[in-house]
């Protein structure tokens, strides 16, 4: 069955525990330095909009708050860009070429994330992931809408250009909010992962084509309605 398989980056295909930290201060700065804001009032303005220093599902993206806010983009991945923790990025064993070969077997592989373009090729090389195991890679300075970035948005232009139904599609991620819900709002699945050695799982399940919730992952919307798409019924 032809089928479009969208990935998170961040959490997703790399975990993020070493990572989060440092990053939640980068923005942090950001703010300091572009409203004057103290940490405290920061901090604040980030959980009252779910922007967290730790992995949550409820967790949203800071660059697409940044965005509602109002600031410049470009500006905003320049200053990360200078401040990112490459050296915390580590590569799980989980993520290998013979993975995604396996993924590409059952449709199309398209990366989105709202990380940079500069920072997600960084990226992609520590975690020994080549950028052509993906169809297409979709960051928050390429985003295919031309707006705001927004995931719902990047979904229904993907499945637009590729002449797909929501049915055929699933966005694999590690945030339920961010990355999920965005898909199951046009009519998609979503499978949700704990960790990066859970892909291992989602594709041989995939392969079978019975996604079933478990340890490793959940799907949604159901089992049962997954498992039907993945079939084509």
């Amino acid at each position: 069955m032809k089928c479009l398989i969208t990935f998170d980056m961040d959490g997703t295909l790399y975990s993020l525990d070493a990572v989060i930290p440092a990053v939640y201060e980068i923005q942090i700065d950001f703010l300091k330095v572009k409203k004057g804001w103290t940490r405290d009032k920061a901090v604040a303005y980030f959980n009252e909009n779910c922007v967290f220093p730790f992995v949550s599902e409820k967790s949203r993206s800071a660059t697409r708050l940044f965005q509602e806010a109002g600031f410049d983009l470009q500006e905003w991945n320049e200053f990360r860009a200078a401040r990112f923790p490459f050296d915390a990025v580590v590569k799980s064993p989980a993520i290998s070429e013979s993975l995604m070969d396996g993924f590409s077997k059952l449709g199309l592989c398209v990366l989105v994330t709202s990380n940079s373009q500069k920072n997600t090729e960084k990226i992609l090389g520590k975690i020994g992931v080549d950028t052509t195991a993906f169809n297409r890679i979709v960051c928050n300075d390429t985003a295919l809408s031309g707006r705001a970035f927004s995931k719902k948005d990047i979904f229904k232009t993907l499945l637009d250009e590729y002449s797909l139904q929501p049915y055929q599609a699933f966005s694999i991620g590690d945030r339920y909010v961010t990355d999920i819900e965005p898909m199951l709002k046009l009519g998609g699945n979503g499978v949700l992962v704990s960790a990066p050695e859970s892909l291992n799982n989602v594709l041989k399940d995939m392969s079978n084509g019975s996604l079933v919730t478990c340890e490793a992952y959940r799907c949604f919307p159901s089992a049962e309605i997954v498992s039907e798409s993945l079939r084509g019924e």
